[in-house]
């Protein structure tokens, strides 16, 4: 059996920094001397580095959005007290009893440069030192921004709008993605895009099934452009006539994923997956201690089924993260994108992962049942697996499903969807 993981850790002040009326207060308190603010919701928890990082979605008066703060909460006084030293002091504000810090959007202690390009008091971000291609135009300052995604030290992704139209590619535009990670990994994503275009993947050859086109990146500050492709969300498309066609170009795009060469990409394997499900459900026993005896039971399965699973022999290009969220599907063209999990494994994942978000989505909007039932047939036969291929993949949807419920367990909305997907993953390999 594969050994479990234990933090040993008791995070005392969870169910404190978790309640919305006693944050709010805790946010007014610490904001008070800049800004107002009306109300503060827990969205979304992890861990990280001795901490549990928290994200709070924090309305002001008289507006309808929200600001994404990050909260982290440290066990030990004294990791708590080190982060603490190497903050700018304007940029966060601290619960001291609680071992509660509190980072102010856009300040990010390793991606600095969102404070580059978001805050209000630098000059307008430019972008012409991306734009790696030929390309015309006479201003390439940004002057408006949407952050789509953002995750505190690690990445974030925002739309970018420039005054003036610039022609990049033969093209004419005045929006852009900008996507934000660590120092030196921009070079890294950069390459894997690289490799999936040679193969077949590029806007330029493959009209039908592409990745977004990177125009360029700073290896420095950690940021690649790319264009902003048009398109709708496989997610936001599940009640709409077009999503079962959606599945279909999904299959057949991560179909073409699986044929590019795994040049110089890391290996993931089941190993590998069972030692990160360990560590979560290991977070799970931390913060919930008496909630975990469906998520050792459904691990003790995995495990099991693990040993006498025809482990693939040939390793193919894989996504790694292949959900709903990760296609865009148009009329024209259908884009898979966040490569950054880029791995050399088995493509059952790719297909067990894609399969378990969309019965997370039934059990989200159990409302549109018919349509998702019929998503999953379609992304099926499209496929077209053989059965040692499905039989790895129903072992791999059972393994997403439990990573997904150590993830929903710690999202206030959704916590009550957890027992159904472990006992979805439990049933899987049962």
């Amino acid at each position: 059996m594969f050994s479990k993981t234990k933090l040993h850790m008791e995070f005392n002040y969870y169910d404190f920094v978790t309640d919305s009326d006693l944050v709010t207060s805790v946010f007014r308190k610490g904001l008070e001397k800049t800004v107002h603010v009306d109300k503060v919701y827990m969205t979304r928890l992890y861990y990280r580095n001795k901490a549990l990082v928290l994200q709070y979605h924090v309305y002001f008066d008289d507006s309808k959005n929200y600001t994404i703060y990050y909260g982290k909460l440290f066990h030990v006084k004294d990791d708590f007290e080190k982060y603490k030293s190497k903050l700018d002091t304007d940029y966060y504000f601290s619960i001291d009893e609680y071992n509660l810090v509190v980072l102010s959007f856009p300040y990010d202690p390793k991606l600095k440069i969102l404070t580059e390009i978001c805050s209000e008091q630098n000059e307008p971000f430019n972008i012409r030192h991306l734009l790696q291609n030929d390309v015309q135009g006479n201003n390439f300052d940004i002057i408006k921004f949407n952050v789509l995604g953002y995750r505190l030290e690690r990445r974030a992704v925002l739309e970018l709008f420039t005054k003036d139209k610039i022609s990049v590619c033969g093209q004419k535009k005045n929006s852009f993605i900008i996507k934000l990670v660590k120092k030196n990994k921009s070079k890294d994503l950069f390459d894997k895009s690289r490799l999936l275009e040679k193969y077949g993947l590029g806007s330029s050859v493959n009209e039908s099934f592409s990745i977004p086109k990177i125009y360029g990146y700073d290896e420095k500050q950690g940021s690649l452009l790319m264009e902003k492709v048009q398109g709708t969300t496989l997610h936001e498309l599940i009640s709409q006539s077009s999503f079962g066609i959606g599945c279909q170009q999904a299959a057949n795009i991560i179909k073409k994923v699986h044929t590019v060469p795994t040049d110089g990409l890391s290996e993931f394997s089941v190993l590998h997956e069972l030692r990160n499900l360990s560590k979560q459900i290991a977070i799970v026993q931390s913060v919930y201690p008496n909630e975990t005896k469906l998520f050792t039971e459904a691990l003790e399965i995995l495990e099991t089924a693990s040993t006498k699973l025809n482990q693939v022999t040939n390793l193919k290009c894989i996504h790694r993260d292949f959900y709903d969220k990760q296609v865009l599907y148009s009329k024209n063209r259908t884009t898979i994108v966040d490569f950054d999990n880029l791995s050399a494994g088995d493509p059952a994942l790719d297909f067990g992962n894609f399969i378990a978000h969309l019965y997370l989505r039934l059990y989200q909007t159990p409302e549109n049942t018919k349509e998702i039932l019929e998503g999953v047939k379609l992304f099926q036969d499209t496929y077209d697996g053989n059965d040692q291929f499905l039989e790895r993949a129903i072992w791999w949807e059972s393994a997403s499903l439990l990573r997904i419920a150590t993830i929903y367990l710690f999202r206030p909305r959704w916590k009550k969807l957890t027992v159904h997907l472990l006992r979805k993953s439990i049933s899987c390999l049962s």
